[in-house]
């Protein structure tokens, strides 16, 4: 698919993240395991609770691939930015 601007490309490219984003987050329930939060895509994030980590879900999304960030995120657990930060403050 030919982009006439490279902005139509960098959209595209965003929009292919977050759609491949959503994807994962429906796969872990939709929603933060601590509180329940669910409005904001963006504000969802994947936390690896034990060491057993190849990568960052949202690094592998963009580098390696849809099915290796899918295989990662079964690995993770599905926090709000919130919880996630209270739960790397634990540490």
């Amino acid at each position: 698919m030919a982009y006439k601007t490279k902005e139509q490309y960098t959209k595209y490219v965003q929009n292919r993240r977050l759609k491949f984003k959503q994807e994962i987050v429906d796969m872990l329930g939709g929603k933060c395991t601590k509180c329940g939060y669910n409005k904001c895509l963006r504000a969802m994030q994947f936390h690896h609770p034990d060491a057993n980590k190849d990568g960052a879900v949202s690094a592998l999304i963009s580098k390696k691939g849809f099915i290796k960030a899918k295989e990662e995120a079964k690995k993770c657990e599905l926090l709000c930015a919130n919880c996630h930060i209270e739960e790397h403050a634990k540490s």
